[in-house]
């Protein structure tokens, strides 16, 4: 369901219709279809001298090119039919003009009244193939380009959008509307007369509700990688309804993250636990920008210039360990400002932003209310990528086949898409389910010190309240696993001895005195004595 703006449009010639009668502009020039006349003196007649801009426009009006205001002050072009409406490039609007031209098999055969000589009566007219095409070839430039189409109508037809309360879904047979309060409605597409949606929005296949629908095998790899535990299992169905309902609250935005429950090696992380499965289910009912979180650069401008004005998703997969969460701040509550090449810079606003879905291996940064609550965590769990022994294995695919394949049946078909409105359902009535995670916090302590260190930590038994003395514990640390060679200091090790405090849920307390340095650990809330 993405975007590819290179591609040709599939648009059938019959929807240009001529424009069979001249049309006078001034006493020496008249119009008739595509082309204007004007009088010539050497040879005292009207002859074809250039392309008629109106008719061009109208042209294009007739074949359902239009410009669509995208934010305030920016525009696109677009392709409308029908309902349907999906951006444009200038190439693209070209081509389908120009296959138009070069399909036109008679010569253009009328009659015009000259206003000079009205006694010699109607002139008429023959216009060759060559010369139509000719005139055409010679001027195009002067109407394909981005000035010119800006001349193009202005489509105001209101978007079809999700509200707080509702999700809309538009399949080929029937528009799926689903809320808590009536459930889901299916109803005719007859429903969407008096609105347009983007086209890579819409789902290309036919849907039957099935009400039973937790069979699927999509539902039965949900059950793995969340351990068979209920709490965890509801946690990842509501965050795959937060995620397919495309409206967005700033006061409460988030990102949903996926990450592997099984203590990772920050160095070489595991993965292989289906993370990008959820997102390729996401897929199949919602438009997805995918975004390489290798080569995410917060400093480039054109960092998000796959995200599209019908973006309803976007998916960071696998981030690089230094990326900082915080650069997403401004997207998860002020909209996105969106810098595309060779294509108009345009601002999404809050309300209709994308919702945001990172899969990683590696923890992102947890410090700070602001990181936490605009988390939502799922961990999944290594039912998958313990199969690995050679890592050519295929677990998944082994346990369900392939999944969202063009073989499945209707059936299934169907039954997984029935079983993902269930789970918008189930975030609508709910929001989104809370549950205790189990190794974030271990996981993000060992790839943010070292995992020797937490090995180190937590086999020292800290009393709760007793000072220790922050030099001696440091070199006993080196001693025991550097050899008293590496390049840590004591002002780092202290970090992440404050680290490991707020990971361990502890609060850190220290002195100094006389040059010695020392730290208690103390329950939150909890004084030293």
């Amino acid at each position: 369901m993405t975007t590819n703006k290179s591609q040709k449009l599939n648009v059938d010639n019959s929807i240009f219709k001529p424009i069979l009668k001249p049309v006078f502009l001034t006493n020496s020039s008249f119009s008739y279809d595509i082309l204007e006349f004007k009088f010539t003196k050497e040879t005292a007649s009207y002859e074809p001298k250039s392309l008629y801009y109106e008719g061009i426009r109208m042209h294009l009006k007739q074949a359902g090119f239009f410009k669509r205001y995208i934010s305030k002050n920016k525009s696109v072009i677009i392709f409308k039919q029908g309902c349907f409406i999906e951006e444009v490039s200038v190439e693209q609007v070209k081509d389908v003009f120009q296959s138009y031209v070069l399909s036109i098999n008679k010569p253009f055969k009328f009659s015009y009244l000259e206003s000079k000589d009205k006694e010699a009566g109607a002139h008429n007219y023959s216009i060759p193939i060559e010369v139509i095409r000719n005139c055409y070839l010679k001027q195009s430039h002067n109407f394909f380009n981005e000035k010119w189409l800006e001349h193009l109508d202005t489509d105001v037809t209101p978007l079809l959008k999700d509200t707080k309360k509702k999700a809309h879904f538009v399949f080929k047979n029937c528009l799926v509307t689903v809320s808590a309060k009536d459930g889901i409605e299916v109803e005719d597409l007859t429903k969407l007369n008096d609105f347009v949606v983007w086209k890579n929005q819409c789902i290309d296949r036919e849907f039957k509700y099935i009400k039973e629908n937790t069979n699927n095998e999509f539902a039965k790899f949900m059950i793995n990688v969340t351990n068979g535990i209920p709490k965890r299992y509801d946690a990842l169905r509501s965050a795959i309804g937060y995620l397919s309902h495309h409206y967005f609250n700033p006061s409460k935005g988030v990102s949903i993250i996926l990450y592997d429950e099984a203590l990772t090696d920050p160095n070489s992380p595991m993965g292989g636990t289906g993370k990008g499965l959820i997102a390729n289910a996401l897929k199949q009912l919602r438009n997805i920008a995918k975004v390489d979180g290798k080569l995410l650069n917060p400093t480039n401008r054109f960092k998000f210039e796959l995200v599209n004005p019908d973006t309803q998703i976007v998916w960071i997969d696998d981030p690089k360990k230094d990326f900082e969460f915080e650069t997403l701040f401004s997207c998860l509550t002020d909209g996105w400002t969106v810098e595309r090449k060779y294509l108009p810079q345009f601002f999404i606003k809050p309300e209709d932003s994308p919702k945001v879905l990172i899969c990683s291996n590696v923890v992102l940064n947890r410090k700070g209310t602001s990181n936490k609550r605009r988390q939502f965590i799922v961990e999944l769990n290594d039912y998958y990528s313990s199969k690995f022994v050679t890592g050519n294995e295929s677990p998944i695919e082994d346990a369900h086949g392939i999944l969202f394949k063009e073989s499945w049946l209707d059936d299934d078909w169907n039954t997984f898409y029935s079983f993902m409105l269930d789970n918008i359902m189930l975030y609508l009535k709910n929001g989104l389910i809370t549950y205790e995670t189990k190794n974030v916090e271990a996981n993000f302590l060992i790839q943010s010190t070292d995992e020797d260190f937490v090995e180190f930590m937590d086999n020292q038994k800290f009393k709760i309240g007793e000072w220790y003395d922050t030099k001696t514990l440091f070199e006993k640390f080196i001693n025991s696993y550097y050899d008293g060679g590496t390049k840590l200091q004591q002002r780092g090790f202290t970090n992440w001895i404050k680290l490991y405090a707020k990971c361990t849920n502890l609060t850190y307390e220290h002195s100094s005195s006389g040059g010695i340095c020392k730290f208690s650990f103390v329950y939150p809330n909890q004084e030293t004595t």
